[in-house]
């Protein structure tokens, strides 16, 4: 753009300047006008060949036909926004669908939703040449198409084909060291050390629930919880002071943006034991912070195989030989327990939402024909209405 730029400044002293006279916009629009006008009052007067000439009376025939031509170049540009309201859709509905796919590419990383982009410039770099010097000689040659219309079609075809390619809940975590029952309205039964019920369908509301009062007796506590309008949510059960607890947790009901996933934490761990921990991959690391007995806000995080480390009295990051694999678009919640020993833990990894198992590179004959129909269409609809003026 800046070389561009020079050079067109650079020649202006070679230029013709001509200065503006007159409104040539409001001129023509008073020709077109001005002849609606005069076919309406002489509307049943059909010897005139074209409604323009009309317009005869008061304009140069010059000028009317250049307004005829002016007109018959426009039509030519009235499909330009159906194409282009299709082609940007790369950088909207593409983009929010590639959120939805899984970008992992092996040894070689993971593709953001938002790089997939940058395959219509490389593609456009490749066709533009095979078009020039391969394919539109063949098209000339079996006459399939090879009028400047039938082409414009074609891309327009190609274009139209890349888009035909294309509640809230609630769940239950035991983290009791024992068995207990639940009675509620969304789930009846027994949930075992570490087990979790099925996601459950649930509406807005207070909701009553039912369950042991601790692991040494099969009495029953009841309590009230509120559930928010549209927020799906965790429920943990936890044993703390010989006594079962309940605490509420949002929980995610969309999915990661850019391709990411999301990680919550519960920790059962002693304060003394340990607070922070850090989730370190390859290329990138993340650090929690918990409180004991307490869910921890989501963090999105890259997709990765995470090596889990704690934090000493001493500030130092020590291996915990915990190991996390985090795939795209996830919602993990990580149950932290203790072990026995000091410092010591185990994690349970409970999942939510759903990895995105459709790879990404499924967008690529997408952006191929996206592609092939730029390609085709606007550069011949710049070109032709010059062609069709220059034979007139």
């Amino acid at each position: 753009m800046l070389l561009s730029l020079t050079i067109f400044l650079a020649g202006r002293k070679q230029y013709k300047k001509n200065p503006p006279t007159g409104n040539l916009f409001a001129k023509v629009c008073g020709c077109i006008f001005y002849s609606l006008k005069q076919c309406w009052v002489q509307r049943h007067n059909k010897m005139h060949s074209h409604w323009l000439n009309l317009a005869l009376d008061k304009y140069d025939p010059v000028f009317v036909e250049e307004v005829k031509s002016l007109l018959r170049v426009l039509v030519m540009f009235l499909p330009l926004p159906l194409f282009w309201a299709l082609f940007d859709q790369q950088g909207s509905r593409w983009t929010l669908q590639a959120q939805l796919m899984d970008g992992s590419l092996g040894s070689l990383g993971i593709l953001k939703p938002d790089q997939m982009q940058a395959l219509n410039p490389i593609l456009i770099i490749m066709m533009i040449p095979l078009f020039e010097s391969v394919i539109y000689p063949i098209m000339d040659k079996c006459r399939i198409p090879n009028r400047p219309l039938q082409r414009m079609v074609t891309g327009m075809i190609f274009a139209t084909s890349a888009f035909l390619m294309a509640d809230q809940w609630i769940t239950m975590i035991n983290v009791a060291t024992c068995e207990i029952s639940v009675e509620s309205v969304y789930y009846t039964g027994n949930l075992k050390y570490l087990q979790s019920s099925n996601f459950t369908r649930n509406m807005a509301g207070n909701l009553t629930i039912k369950y042991s009062k601790s692991c040494v007796t099969n009495d029953m506590v009841e309590s009230d919880i509120y559930l928010e309008n549209g927020q799906a949510s965790r429920l943990f059960f936890y044993e703390k002071y010989a006594k079962i607890h309940i605490q509420t947790a949002n929980d995610l009901t969309d999915k990661p943006p850019k391709g990411m996933a999301a990680i919550s934490l519960f920790s059962m761990l002693p304060k003394e034991n340990l607070e922070v921990i850090k989730l370190k991959a390859i290329s990138t690391y993340t650090v929690i912070n918990f409180t004991e007995s307490t869910a921890s806000p989501f963090f999105y995080v890259d997709p990765a195989m995470y090596e889990v480390y704690g934090l000493n009295k001493d500030d130092e990051w020590f291996d915990t030989n915990h190991t996390l694999e985090i795939n795209s678009g996830a919602s993990y919640t990580v149950v932290a327990i203790p072990h026995g020993q000091k410092k010591k833990f185990d994690m349970k990894i409970y999942q939510g939402l759903t990895s995105n198992s459709v790879s990404m590179l499924l967008q690529i004959p997408k952006y191929i024909l996206i592609t092939t129909g730029e390609v085709i269409f606007p550069l011949l609809d710049y070109h032709l209405p010059i062609l069709r003026l220059h034979h007139q």
